[in-house]
């Protein structure tokens, strides 16, 4: 999968009716969206367009804001948001992040020295320490 939004525009519509018609199944007071690395691609492309009834949050993990497409989808859905990036992930710009933690009024986790992955490499303790870091500030956010 390319970053570019026009060269995966038929996948994104394709999963966004396939989450529309999983959203149509019931009434829901609330949905929480938990996206990771390309998902957050797919819902930076599809979030807005969502008719989702009640209150929405999501969980970005490792997001892709340097593709704009990303970082202005995730902003136009305003929703309640939780943003977890490592600090050593290639995909990690703190300039944009920030721009959609601001613009969101989101919670921003960082995680220092973990990759894409959350891993910390070549140091067991510290990647758990991070998966720890990860499970309180996800159990905060969903409460």
């Amino acid at each position: 999968m390319s970053g570019s939004l026009d060269d995966n525009r038929d996948y994104f519509d394709g999963v966004g009716q396939q989450i529309q018609e999983i959203i149509s199944e019931r009434d829901w007071s609330q949905v929480t969206f938990v996206a990771k690395s390309v998902g957050t691609m797919i819902l930076g492309a599809i979030g807005a367009r969502l008719s989702v009834p009640g209150s929405v949050n999501a969980l970005w993990l490792t997001p892709t804001f340097p593709l704009d497409y990303v970082r202005d989808g995730a902003v136009a859905t305003g929703w309640r948001s939780l943003i977890v990036s490592g600090s050593a992930d290639h995909w990690y710009h703190a300039a944009r992040t920030t721009e959609v933690v601001e613009a969101l009024g989101a919670d921003h986790l960082l995680i220092d020295g973990a990759e894409h992955n959350l891993e910390i490499a070549g140091d067991v303790g510290a990647t758990l320490g991070a998966l720890e870091q990860l499970a309180t500030a996800t159990l905060s956010f969903v409460k």
